[in-house]
């Protein structure tokens, strides 16, 4: 059996690309605090990346210039988010891309990054469900029936993980532990 916490933050960002030690940047932030596997509080923040939101970005979720000018920087957020999630583990779908996006500001705004457990949903799913041939939020919402409200926007994307996360959390506590698990680092 396999015990995973109970008490967590599950986050999810939005970016204006996927490389973050490259200039790109957040534009979005979402984060369910959970407690006893229940919903206890919600953050939610556009940010401004103090640099234009691509076009292929926007067509992924559909956030403009116009939506994040005049919205907080980073330096502003980070500080509210770490209050938000306190020292809870955090849980992410491809929970690297989301730290690496988390630290990259931290470094950006000369902030230091609170050291905590990441919890990786796609290394989870892999390890209960190794004969699904994808692990991505939309093949695993599809194949444990939990709808998607706003895909790729920070708050929608972090519900379906939230609910993701508790079912999978669930089979591995019911669960003989068969094999170790063993997530690569996040």
């Amino acid at each position: 059996m396999l015990k995973l916490p109970q008490d967590y933050v599950v986050v999810d960002v939005e970016t204006t690309g996927l490389r973050p030690w490259q200039g790109d940047r957040v534009v979005e932030i979402g984060a369910l605090r959970v407690e006893r596997g229940k919903v206890a509080g919600k953050f939610w923040q556009l940010v401004n990346p103090g640099r234009p939101i691509p076009p292929e970005a926007q067509r992924i979720h559909g956030i403009t210039d116009a939506d994040v000018a005049g919205q907080p920087v980073m330096a502003e957020v980070l500080p509210q988010f770490f209050s938000f999630t306190s020292a809870l583990p955090l849980v992410a779908h491809y929970a690297a891309f989301d730290r690496s996006f988390i630290e990259s500001a931290c470094q950006a705004c000369g902030l230091a990054h609170p050291v905590r457990r990441y919890l990786c949903t796609v290394e989870l799913s892999r390890y209960v469900n190794p004969h699904l041939p994808r692990h991505n939020l939309d093949a695993l919402a599809h194949y444990y029936g939990i709808t998607v409200s706003d895909r790729h926007r920070a708050l929608g994307d972090v519900e379906a993980t939230w609910q993701l996360y508790e079912m999978l959390r669930r089979m591995c506590e019911r669960a003989p532990r068969a094999r170790p698990f063993a997530a690569r680092p996040v």
